[in-house]
């Protein structure tokens, strides 16, 4: 519920994020997770995926069950990136954030679920 009030405020980020995977709630059944989006950035930088679990304490004491290092492709103001994460993860709901670098406010907050594929004998 905590991280849940951050993805509202971030949507109006002066950043004007726009990512198109993970769709927000979206159910992911494989171990990979595609990460993608465009933001606009005053010049270029890495930046950072932050993954969490609903434990509100990992969040507030900054310890993320993963981090993964994006270089976006800049041109014209905008980053295009994508990267793709081979989760350990068990079924549950995931929250991530994408930080730049040098700030740890999140520019964007999503929200996930990972389930096992569950197969049938007949």
């Amino acid at each position: 519920p905590y991280l849940e009030d951050f993805m509202d405020n971030t949507k109006r980020s002066l950043h004007a994020v726009d990512i198109t995977s993970p769709k927000n709630g979206r159910f992911f059944f494989q171990s990979k997770i595609l990460f993608s989006g465009n933001l606009r950035l005053t010049q270029a930088t890495d930046f950072k995926i932050n993954i969490y679990d609903n434990n509100t304490n990992r969040y507030i004491g900054d310890q993320p069950l993963d981090s993964l290092i994006v270089t976006g492709a800049f041109t014209d103001s905008f980053c295009t990136f994508e990267t793709t994460y081979d989760s350990v993860l068990n079924e549950g709901l995931y929250y991530f954030t994408l930080e730049t670098m040098d700030n740890d406010e999140p520019l964007y907050v999503g929200k996930f679920y990972r389930k096992n594929l569950e197969l049938s004998d007949q």
